[in-house]
């Protein structure tokens, strides 16, 4: 989605491709998404979880004790960014609809 972060000059992004508005931007970019513009004002909305745009560390599903966690250990867990979550409600709806997720999940593994 189109971000407004201000660090287009720190990420190498050329001016031409800098836009004044997220509708903008989506037109050029994300045509077919009707998403877009909602998703780009709120990154957070989707309950994914973006790198440099969400602050902290993401929910995922930790692969040994099935359960939702952000202990910042993601990397080490070689968890995909499509697994990330920004929020542990948005976790637990993708992996354990069917569960009390969300009582059980935490910030820190055990």
């Amino acid at each position: 989605f189109c971000v407004n972060d201000g660090k287009h000059s720190e990420k190498h992004i050329s001016l031409d491709l800098v836009y004044s508005s997220a509708k903008a931007c989506c037109d050029v970019f994300y045509k077919f998404n009707n998403d877009c513009e909602s998703h780009s004002l709120d990154s957070g909305s989707s309950g994914k979880w973006f790198e440099g745009i969400n602050p902290g560390n993401p929910w995922y599903k930790h692969p040994t004790i099935n359960r939702c966690v952000n202990d910042g250990d993601h990397g080490n867990q070689f968890v995909q960014t499509s697994q990330m979550y920004s929020n542990k409600d948005s976790c637990c709806d993708a992996h354990y609809p069917y569960d009390n997720c969300g009582s059980e999940s935490s910030m820190k593994v055990n």
